[in-house]
């Protein structure tokens, strides 16, 4: 594993302590990603109003959904 591999946390099967990982995602976030699933794109997680545009900014390039 170099250290410019990035493991990508997919939103549709994440458990709530995986999504908690991520900057700035706490409980609620997690949570609210959770209830909103499944997603067939990530931007989904700002249109299903999961998390707001800034928080999915800092980690876009931390997630997919497959």
């Amino acid at each position: 594993n170099t250290s410019d591999s990035v493991v990508l946390i997919n939103i549709n099967t994440a458990s709530l302590e995986k999504l908690d990982s991520l900057p700035g995602i706490g409980q609620v976030y997690g949570q609210s990603i959770i209830e909103h699933r499944p997603y067939s794109t990530v931007e989904e997680l700002v249109s299903k109003g999961a998390i707001r545009q800034s928080l999915y900014n800092k980690i876009k390039d931390k997630i997919s959904v497959y």
